[in-house]
């Protein structure tokens, strides 16, 4: 997915409340302060990406399409490559005060210990 590809095709979502149940059964968790990650493998050969922000978390749907906007962008961006992984971004209160920078560093670090999970998991 390391493409220029300018559009986040259905291949690369978590649809289905199935899904999220399949990554909540047996997750690994890294947590930040205003934002959690849980993650699982997959048989399939393409990451897929599902998020939860909650109005509870997050006040208002504009700073929310934000969030996730920059959460999808993000995640298309960066190489996963053909690695088979499920990965659900929860918010947690606070998130919607973190500029776009500030979000993009902590996705980094997210994406980042997710790839070195994978290595140790091999």
């Amino acid at each position: 997915m390391c493409q220029c590809r300018q559009h986040f095709p259905r291949r690369y979502r978590l649809l289905t409340p199935a899904d999220f149940k399949w990554v909540f059964a047996k997750p690994r968790k890294n947590n930040k302060k205003v934002l959690v990650a849980y993650s699982r493998v997959n048989e399939k050969n393409n990451p897929r990406l599902g998020m939860a922000f909650s109005k509870k978390a997050v006040r208002k749907s504009v700073e929310r399409s934000r969030l996730k906007r920059i959460c999808r962008e993000s995640f298309r961006l960066h190489c996963f490559g053909d690695k088979g992984v499920d990965i659900i971004l929860l918010a947690r209160p606070g998130l919607e005060l973190t500029s776009n920078q500030q979000l993009k560093l902590i996705l980094n670090s997210i994406w980042r210990s997710l790839s070195v999970n994978e290595k140790d998991s091999n």
